[in-house]
C-alpha cells in the first residue's frame, strides 16, 4: 500500500472502475465499467453523517448522476499523475456524490493484522 499522500484538490478528475450495477434493477454488469468523476467540495459530502473530510474525499459529476452505484463498494478511485499507487481509495459510499476513504491511512492497522496471521 502506498504512504499516506495529500488530498487533490477540487475539480480534479478521477476515474472509477467496477462491475457494479448500471440500473436499479438489473444484475451486476457482466463487463468492467468506468466513470470519470471529478472530486468536489468536502461540504458536498458533509450530509453523510459519518463522512470525514480527513480520511474521505467526496466524489461526484457536476453535469451528470453518474457516479458509483450497487455493487461497487470496493472498487478503487484512480488518480492521474504520481506515479502508481498515487490515489488509492475504496468506496464506501455508492449514491451521488460517492465517498471514497483513503487506503493509505489504515496501512498501520493492515500491516499489523497481515504480521499477527
Amino acid at each position: 500500500l502506498p504512504i499516506p499522500i495529500h488530498l487533490h484538490p477540487s475539480r480534479e478528475n478521477v476515474l472509477v472502475a467496477g462491475w457494479g450495477k448500471t440500473v436499479v434493477k438489473g444484475p451486476a454488469s457482466s463487463t468492467l465499467q468506468d466513470v470519470e468523476l471529478r472530486i468536489v467540495e468536502p461540504r458536498v459530502c458533509s450530509l453523510f453523517p459519518a463522512f470525514d473530510h480527513n480520511l474521505q474525499l467526496c466524489v461526484g459529476h457536476p453535469q451528470s448522476t453518474k457516479s458509483a452505484f450497487k455493487g461497487d463498494s470496493g472498487d478503487p478511485l484512480l488518480c492521474a499523475g504520481g506515479g502508481p499507487g498515487h490515489c488509492l481509495l475504496s468506496t464506501v459510499q455508492c449514491k451521488a456524490p460517492a465517498v471514497f476513504t483513503w487506503i493509505s491511512h489504515y496501512r498501520p492497522w493492515i500491516n499489523e493484522v497481515l504480521n499477527e496471521n
